[in-house]
């Protein structure tokens, strides 16, 4: 909760409690408590802005000034309005507008974002054969912000977006309207730092039915410490993309058919996951010849692209997994869960030579995640990972808790959104673990916390051989 919203439920306990004490009788102590009450019910929503889990306590600071002023029955009106208030205060405690963890390296993150277009493949999931398939890119950086520069939203185009994240985890539409006062840790279009040196990059592909800024959690903690991250939305397996002309590119859930022979399904799935790969390999092509016209210009020549590291959630992580076993691009792998389903045989077969480190789960999440069905699947793949390879478990984690997600409410284990891992803790480990990770292979920084994990993190579970 913010700052007057808890002015609000605090000033609503102590007005209620007051009117059962007797020194509440004073009409100017009374007439101080209605003030203070009207005060904080005009000033919340014209500062930190109106949502609709704080109806209760808009009605409640409106009854308590009412009792107060008409000085009704003490005992009674005090106890009914002080549970009123606590009441009152499990909405906007169970959806909280969302406060994203400060990033702790040394630098500011500047953040812009773009769309780009295959001048060469078409869109496979529309309704018209012709489109051109096109993505949008958002792009965390190492950046010096001006002075008084203001931090950007959590989600961009919110208003259309919460809609559809609300409807991915079965609840109603306007459950999620308050994300719009969500801000990030980074600044929209901010300078990019100065250094002689090429900045090393990181791409990211989100999960199934989700979105680029599902972990800003890590994306802004790996800019602070130096790196770019590039993290592509890729529409239609997204929850939803609203592109720059104003498109809305709905989810397309029959991209991977529910009920379908294993055969059918594994075939949809690898065929989705191939567009991924493609998604990843337009948009670094794209980086080494940014346009003038482009916000991100200012990113031009500034980018080590020669050898990338490349991460991903679930289906993202499956796609990276992918795009690693193809592309000599690929640096480095890092993998959240990775789906294995949408793997190729030919690239479970020829698995990576590449430095690889893999983060899983080990609970079954309401949504339909099996770690247990992903690792006879993963099996396949393990004997033929050639580099140095880290298999880590974190315990008691679910499928989300390597995404911003659970932050969304305290019910995010009810509505399958997380394990019972606290949730800050499992995105310390996450971030932890992920610069250590591209600290060692992509700058070359040997990483003692590679060396042991489960030392400083006694909730990880080494598997690796």
């Amino acid at each position: 909760m913010r700052a007057l919203e808890w002015a609000l439920v605090m000033t609503q306990l102590a007005a209620a409690a007051g009117l059962a004490w007797p020194a509440q009788r004073d009409a100017r102590l009374r007439l101080g408590w209605a003030a203070l009450l009207a005060g904080l019910l005009v000033l919340q929503p014209v500062l930190e802005g109106y949502r609709w889990q704080l109806w209760g306590l808009y009605a409640g600071s409106v009854l308590l000034a009412g009792s107060q002023l008409l000085r009704g029955r003490r005992l009674l009106a005090g106890s009914s309005l002080a549970l009123l208030a606590l009441l009152s205060a499990a909405p906007p405690l169970l959806f909280p507008v969302p406060q994203l963890m400060p990033p702790t390296g040394r630098y500011a993150v500047g953040v812009t974002s773009f769309a780009v277009t295959d001048p060469v493949r078409k869109e496979i999931y529309s309704n018209n054969a012709l489109d051109a398939r096109a993505v949008l890119v958002q792009v965390w950086y190492p950046a010096v912000p001006a002075p008084g520069a203001q931090r950007g939203p959590w989600l961009e185009n919110v208003e259309q977006l919460a809609p559809m994240i609300s409807r991915a985890i079965k609840m109603p539409d306007f459950l999620l309207d308050h994300l719009k006062y969500g801000t990030a840790n980074s600044y929209p279009n901010a300078p990019i730092i100065s250094t002689p040196a090429l900045l090393p990059v990181v791409h990211f592909s989100h999960g199934w039915d989700s979105f680029r800024t599902q972990s800003t959690f890590l994306m802004e903690e790996l800019a602070s410490h130096g790196y770019v991250v590039v993290s592509t939305e890729h529409p239609y397996g997204a929850v939803g993309t609203i592109m720059p002309d104003g498109r809305v590119l709905q989810h397309n859930r029959a991209i991977l058919p529910r009920g379908a022979p294993a055969d059918v399904y594994h075939a949809a799935a690898m065929r989705q996951a191939g567009q991924w790969v493609g998604d990843t390999q337009l948009v670094l092509g794209y980086l080494r010849a940014l346009p003038q016209t482009e916000p991100a210009n200012q990113l031009a020549g500034r980018l080590a692209l020669d050898r990338v590291g490349i991460t991903g959630h679930s289906n993202g992580g499956g796609a990276a997994l992918e795009f690693c076993s193809r592309s000599p691009q690929c640096g480095a792998y890092l993998g959240f869960d990775p789906w294995i389903n949408p793997v190729s045989e030919q690239a479970r077969s020829a698995g990576l030579a590449q430095p690889a480190l893999f983060l899983f789960s080990d609970r079954q999440s309401l949504t339909g995640w099996n770690p247990q069905e992903n690792q006879e699947q993963f099996a396949q793949v393990r004997p033929n990972l050639r580099g140095r390879t880290l298999l880590l478990t974190m315990r008691n984690s679910g499928h989300y808790d390597f995404s911003d997600l659970p932050m969304l409410s305290p019910l995010a284990p009810l509505l399958g959104l997380k394990g019972s891992i606290d949730g800050e803790r499992a995105l310390i480990i996450v971030r932890a673990m992920s610069v250590a990770f591209f600290d060692e292979y992509l700058r070359g920084q040997p990483q003692l916390l590679l060396q042991n994990p489960t030392a400083a993190f006694p909730e990880l579970v080494n598997s690796s051989s």
